[in-house]
């Protein structure tokens, strides 16, 4: 009960005044309202085309493979299928597969109108897939010029409960798609309640959920990604149809500054850290986003990393990455990891220390451990969570940022996230001529009895390790590892590193026992 109250405390009143409508009262209400029917078909002078081409989802007659879990029906498709989890039925709801290379138009169709024939919806019923769903029905149908008023008719009542069920209960980017979808339907219907909606959320949220860094407040370079595919999708739709003001203008302002977060993260393969819950593979590469873009004619400038929290240093042939922030925004913390003071390195363009990433959203042994203190290259304190993660989205006690002092080649901060041990844990990170310097101390308590773990996770392709003393040599890498203070065990185990989503390789960390104080030198031999 302890942990539930911590974890409500944070939530903005507006949430759990929703959270206790869409309990308690939506369902009376819904079952009482009578829904506007939709008697004309949309019009057909609206224009998609371009944007970005979705990776093959649909794999056969009735077969579909999302999240590396392909599946064929027999007969007819479930809808609501359930043995693969949550996220694998909602991926079945999005209908991205509409817009997979070389899909057939009667292909499509057939795939709506079963879906439209189904009778025991309910998770294609809620906000967010119906939000995903209802963009991709409206890009097909308008690429293809289908003038339907059957699909018209069943795609409004999609938005007409959408828009008595905006997620205001979970905020984040979850209304920023409520949104989204809803500037889509006001186009494609011409119906102003739907565009009032639309532009009140995305002014509102547009503001609310960007740093000035121009990353988004939830801190995953995958949310990141999938947000800012939406607002180029957003900004192409209405550059087409010759609308160029108003939120056209605010999605562009906001896309430049996404881009440009981006384009910052990214480390010269392309690629970007995995970091809280960033899945690889589902979402579009930075490259394809920043083709797409200029592709709208959108330009960037070149950004600090900054009110992000996250740090990039290069010191060729070494590329670090660090996490000096708040693990998210308080009232949403869903997709954070208690992962304070993590940093990832590249090394000759290539991963050599890593975050272990996320391979699971369902409840259980693997999406906890993803989400802990230990899964990361951070230190774990007396065998307490730096924040604590529960459940498969949710955070009591947390981790803030107390002080942050950096220059050019040097980051140091400090977080409270042992408070409760009455301990503090800094770290700081400095680049030197032939790598860096991590420095860890353990403050607070005056007995010696603090047990302090680090942890260094390899990537898969690490598999020669040798441990001299304290120190480790790479010698494949021709690197060396060195650590200086009280230590009292240094050991190498094995991991499960996230390939993907359902996706995991068998990887290598070290584990360092130390107390109050750890150097870990970090250089080439």
């Amino acid at each position: 009960m302890k942990r539930l109250l911590i974890t409500v405390r944070y939530l903005k009143p507006i949430q759990i005044r929703y959270q206790f409508y869409y309990r308690f009262l939506y369902p009376i209400f819904s079952y009482l309202r009578a829904d506007p029917e939709y008697s004309k078909a949309a019009s057909a002078s609206l224009t998609w085309e371009g944007g970005l081409t979705n990776p093959k989802t649909l794999i056969g007659d009735r077969e579909f493979e999302f999240l590396n879990q392909p599946y064929s029906f027999e007969n007819d498709i479930d809808w609501e299928i359930s043995e693969f989890g949550k996220l694998w039925t909602y991926n079945l709801n999005y209908f991205d597969f509409l817009h997979q290379e070389s899909l057939d138009r009667a292909v499509g169709l057939d795939l709506i109108e079963n879906y439209m024939s189904w009778d025991k919806h309910n998770t294609g019923n809620e906000p967010y897939p119906t939000s995903l769903r209802g963009m991709n029905w409206i890009k097909f149908l308008t690429r293809h010029r289908i003038s339907n008023l059957e699909i018209d008719s069943f795609l409004f009542k999609d938005y007409i409960r959408l828009s008595s069920r905006l997620e205001y209960h979970i905020m984040g980017n979850h209304l920023l798609e409520n949104g989204f979808s809803l500037l889509f339907a006001g186009l494609y219907f011409k119906d102003q309640r739907f565009l009032k909606l639309a532009n009140q959320i995305l002014q509102d949220q547009l503001q609310e959920q960007f740093l000035g860094d121009g990353a988004h407040f939830e801190r995953s370079p995958m949310y990141h990604s999938i947000l800012l595919h939406r607002i180029l999708d957003c900004i192409n739709f209405l550059k087409l149809n010759n609308i160029t003001e108003g939120i056209y203008r605010r999605l562009c302002n906001t896309a430049t500054k996404m881009i440009s977060w981006l384009e910052a993260m990214c480390y010269t393969d392309g690629s970007l850290p995995m970091v809280n819950d960033s899945i690889h593979n589902l979402s579009f590469k930075p490259q394809e986003l920043l083709s797409f873009a200029r592709s709208l004619n959108i330009k960037w400038d070149a950004v600090n990393l900054n009110e992000s929290g996250y740090r990039k240093m290069i010191n060729p042939p070494f590329e670090l990455f660090a996490d000096f922030g708040n693990i998210g925004p308080d009232y949403i913390p869903g997709h954070a990891h208690s992962d304070t003071f993590n940093f990832e390195i590249y090394f000759e363009g290539k991963p050599l220390i890593v975050d272990t990433g996320t391979s699971t959203y369902e409840l259980g042994e693997r999406r906890l451990t993803e989400r802990s203190t230990i899964s990361h290259n951070t230190v774990l304190v007396d065998e307490k969570e730096q924040s604590d993660m529960w459940d498969n989205f949710r955070v009591g006690r947390r981790a803030k940022i107390i002080h942050l002092d950096e220059s050019t080649k040097r980051v140091k901060g400090v977080h409270n996230g042992y408070s409760f041990l009455n301990i503090l844990h800094s770290r700081q990170i400095q680049q030197i001529s032939d790598g860096f310097v991590i420095e860890d101390q353990i403050d607070g308590r005056k007995n010696d009895n603090i047990k302090a773990e680090a942890f260094i996770h390899f990537h898969p392709s690490v598999q020669s390790i040798q441990i001299v003393e304290n120190y480790i040599r790479l010698d494949e890498k021709g690197l060396q590892i060195s650590f200086l203070g009280n230590i009292s065990k240094l050991s190498v185990e094995p991991y499960s590193y996230a390939m993907g989503y359902n996706k995991r390789s068998e990887a290598k960390l070290i584990r360092i026992e130390f107390k109050k104080h750890l150097v870990t030198n970090i250089t080439k031999i």
